[in-house]
C-alpha cells in the first residue's frame, strides 16, 4: 500500500484549549506579560512569532503591506484621487478600526528600533504616512476626534523617522532613502492641501540630520532668510546654534545669538546663560532692552514675562529695593493682582505699609469684572481686614453683584450681618424674577445653601423660600427644587 504524504499538524492540547475558551482576554494578556517577562524562552518565542527579527538584510515580513492592509476596509479610491483634490464618492469613511490597527503597527516599529531592525522600523513609519495621505479624502467626513487621531498617528510615525535619522548606528543609505521617500510622499494632495500634518517641517528636520554639519548650516541659513518675521524663526536659529556649538565655533554662536536677540525666545536663552554665570547686572540689562522693544511693539505679554524674570533675579540676589519696584509695577499693571500684594507686604516695612498700600491702591485701576464674583480690590480689603471699605465696594459693585455678595459675605457677617443679608435677599429675588428654567433654579438652590450658612441666614432663607412659593407657585420645577428648604 502506497504511503500518503500527510503534512504534520501542530499538536493541540485539548485541556489548554478549554482553559483558553473561558479566560477573559485581559486576564490572558496580563498572564502572558508576567510570564514572558520572567521567562526568556517564552519572550523569544513571542518575538519570533509576532515580531520576527530581521537578520542579514533579509526582510522576514512585508511590513509595508501590513500597513496597507489596515486600510482594506475603506472604499476603493481612484488612482487619480491621490494627486487630485476632488473625490466623487459619497461614502463616509470610518477610520476608527484602521487607526487602531495603525497604532499597533507603529508600536512594532518602536520595538524594531530597540532591536536595531532599522529598515523595518523605517518601512512601517514611511508607509503609515504614505497610506494616510493616499486614503484621506476630505475633512468633512471626519469628526474632530478622528482628525486628531489621524494627525497623531502621522506625528508618531514622524518621530520614529526622526529617531532613526538621529541614530549614529543607522546607515547613511537608509537615512538618505527616508529623506527621498518623504519628499515623494509630500507630493500627495492630502499633504499639499490639508493641514493634517506638518510634512514640510519633518522634511526640514530630516534634511538637517542627513546632511553634514557644514551642509546643514548652509541649509539653515537659507531657511532663516526665507522665514524672517515668522513666529517659529527661533527654532531654526536654535538649530543653527546647536550645530555651531558641536563644531566649537563659539564666536559664531555669540554673533548668531546677538543678531537674533530681538526674538524673545533667543533673548531668554542668553539671559539664562548670564544668570547661570551669575552675571546678574548683564542679565537685567538685557531684560530691560527686551522690555523697551516689547513696549514699542505693544507686546504686553512679553513685558510681563521679562518683568517676572527680573523679579526672579532680584529674589535670587535678595535685592529688596528692586523687588519692591518690580512688584509695584506689576501690581498696578495687573489691576491689583494679589500675588504682588503678598510680595510687597513681605518686603515693605510694617511702619510704612499702611501709607505705602494706600498710595499704591490709589494708583491702581481695579476691575469690577471678576470670575464668580471675585474682585482683586475686595481680596485686598479681606487681607487687610478693612471690612468698612469692603462693604463700600460691594455696595458700588454692579457686575455679578449677587456672586460678589455671596463670595465676601462670610467676611462681613460679624460686622454687617443685617446689611449684607438685606442686599443678598434683594439680589436673589431679582435673580428669581429674571431667570426661568431648572438650571437656574438649581443654581438658586446653591445660593440659598450659602446664605443658610451665614449668621442669621437660616431665618432669611426660610423667608425667601416662603415668598417664592407664593409668587412662583406656577413654576413646578422651581417648587420641586425648593423642596429641600
Amino acid at each position: 500500500m502506497k504511503e500518503e504524504n500527510i503534512e504534520s499538524q501542530p499538536y493541540i492540547d485539548s485541556e489548554v484549549e478549554k482553559i483558553l475558551a473561558i479566560i477573559e482576554s485581559d486576564e490572558l494578556t496580563a498572564f502572558i506579560l508576567n510570564y514572558a517577562s520572567a521567562h526568556p524562552d517564552c519572550k523569544n518565542a513571542l518575538l519570533q512569532r509576532f515580531l520576527p527579527f530581521q537578520k542579514e538584510n533579509k526582510v522576514n515580513k512585508n511590513y509595508a503591506l501590513e500597513v496597507q492592509e489596515c486600510f482594506q476596509s475603506l472604499p476603493f479610491l481612484q488612482q487619480s484621487r491621490r494627486y487630485s483634490r476632488y473625490y466623487d464618492s459619497e461614502d463616509a469613511i470610518d477610520w476608527k478600526d484602521s487607526l487602531r490597527q495603525i497604532e499597533i503597527v507603529l508600536k512594532k516599529a518602536e520595538i524594531f528600533i530597540e532591536q536595531k531592525a532599522f529598515d523595518d522600523a523605517a518601512t512601517i513609519a514611511l508607509q503609515v504616512i504614505r497610506s494616510i495621505g493616499e486614503n484621506y479624502i476630505d475633512e468633512q467626513y471626519y469628526d474632530y476626534l478622528e482628525m486628531d487621531n489621524i494627525s497623531f498617528n502621522c506625528e508618531v510615525a514622524g518621530e520614529i523617522l526622526l529617531t532613526l535619522v538621529k541614530q549614529p548606528a543607522v546607515k547613511v543609505e537608509l537615512k538618505t532613502l527616508i529623506l527621498k521617500e518623504l519628499q515623494e510622499i509630500n507630493k500627495l494632495a492630502t499633504y499639499q492641501e490639508y493641514n493634517i500634518y506638518e510634512m514640510d517641517s519633518l522634511i526640514e528636520e530630516v534634511t538637517i540630520e542627513v546632511q553634514t554639519r557644514e551642509e546643514a548650516l548652509v541649509y539653515l541659513d537659507g531657511l532663516i532668510q526665507e522665514r524672517l518675521g515668522e513666529p517659529n524663526l527661533y527654532q531654526l536659529v536654535n538649530r543653527k546654534v546647536e550645530i555651531l556649538r558641536l563644531l566649537e565655533r563659539t564666536e559664531e554662536v555669540n554673533r548668531t545669538l546677538e543678531t537674533y536677540l530681538y526674538l524673545s525666545e533667543i533673548r531668554k536663552q542668553v539671559v539664562d546663560r548670564l544668570v547661570d554665570e551669575k552675571k546678574y547686572n548683564d542679565a537685567t540689562s538685557l531684560l530691560d532692552d527686551g522690555i523697551e522693544i516689547a513696549r514699542r511693539e505693544e507686546h504686553w505679554g512679553t513685558i510681563q514675562q521679562w518683568n517676572e524674570y527680573k523679579l526672579l533675579i532680584y529674589e535670587q540676589t535678595n535685592d529688596s529695593g528692586h523687588i519692591i519696584d518690580i512688584c509695584k509695577q506689576m501690581f498696578i499693571s495687573k489691576g491689583g493682582d494679589i500675588k504682588y500684594y503678598h510680595k510687597l507686604k513681605e518686603y515693605v516695612s510694617v511702619d510704612e505699609w499702611k501709607s505705602f498700600l494706600s498710595t499704591l491702591m490709589s494708583q491702581t485701576k481695579f476691575s469690577f469684572y471678576g470670575w464668580d464674583g471675585q474682585l482683586n480690590e475686595a481680596d485686598i480689603y479681606v487681607e487687610e481686614k478693612d471690612y468698612e471699605k469692603l462693604m463700600g465696594l460691594l455696595l458700588r459693585t454692579t457686575y455679578s453683584k449677587l456672586d460678589a455678595l455671596l463670595r465676601y459675605a462670610p467676611h462681613l457677617q460679624d460686622s454687617y450681618s443685617n446689611e449684607i443679608l438685606v442686599l443678598i435677599t434683594a439680589q436673589i429675588s431679582q435673580y428669581a424674577e429674571q431667570n426661568v428654567g431648572r438650571q437656574y433654579y438649581e443654581r438658586m438652590a446653591e445660593m440659598l445653601r450659602k446664605i443658610r450658612d451665614l449668621k442669621g441666614g437660616i431665618a432669611v432663607v426660610r423667608e425667601i423660600v416662603e415668598g417664592f412659593r407664593v409668587v412662583y407657585k406656577r413654576r413646578p420645577a422651581m417648587m420641586q427644587v425648593l423642596c429641600e428648604f
